[in-house]
C-alpha cells in the first residue's frame, strides 16, 4: 500500500476515535479526559488528541 494511503486510513483511524471521545463525553456528560480513560487511549496519544476535541 503506498504511503499515501496509509496517512488516509491513519486519519480516518483518528476521526473515529474522535468521534468516539466526543459521543462518550455527551452521554456521560463528562470531560475529554474521562473518556479517553474509559477507552484506554494511552497518556502520550491523549496529548496528541486533546486539542483536536
Amino acid at each position: 500500500m503506498s504511503d499515501y494511503s496509509e496517512r488516509l486510513k491513519e486519519e480516518g483511524r483518528k476521526e473515529t476515535l474522535l468521534e468516539n471521545i466526543r459521543a462518550l463525553m455527551e452521554s456521560l456528560q463528562s470531560t475529554a479526559e474521562v473518556a479517553m480513560n474509559l477507552l484506554k487511549i494511552p497518556p502520550e496519544k491523549q496529548k496528541e488528541l486533546a486539542p483536536l476535541i
